[in-house]
């Protein structure tokens, strides 16, 4: 095992959140198609780069914002040079990535909670 690479096992919430603090990125893989992982919401909301894999559910909802890459030890390491190489640039974008992200959601919360709001009326109003 490389020296910096540490298998941690099971640990707490707050050690969880004290090692995604510190980490220079998140990877997530799957190899499921239709799997989107919780890694890439931790990635965001720490504005951390984040690496994960090349399938087509991924890269159509992280787009821009993540590094993509397949499951070899070559495209692995691949992507870890890449985000090693941009540094403080993604660094940055993943700040500006939180941002828009955060500002989205809570868009889309208000929108569904209309949204639920007009139906409630709905039921009310017709006696259901």
């Amino acid at each position: 095992m490389p020296d910096n690479v540490e298998l941690t096992g099971f640990v707490s919430n707050q050690e969880y959140d004290e090692l995604l603090v510190a980490a220079d990125a998140v990877m997530a893989l799957t190899s499921a198609e239709w799997c989107l992982v919780c890694g890439g919401y931790e990635a965001i909301g720490a504005a951390k780069p984040l690496i994960t894999s090349a399938t087509e559910t991924l890269k159509d909802f992280y787009g821009e914002d993540a590094t993509f890459t397949g499951h070899t030890q070559q495209e692995i390491a691949a992507a870890i040079e890449d985000v090693r190489e941009q540094g403080m640039s993604l660094y940055e974008r993943g700040l500006n990535i939180k941002k828009v992200r955060k500002e989205s959601w809570a868009r889309d919360f208000n929108e569904l909670q209309a949204y639920v709001s007009a139906l409630s009326g709905l039921s009310s109003a017709t006696g259901s």
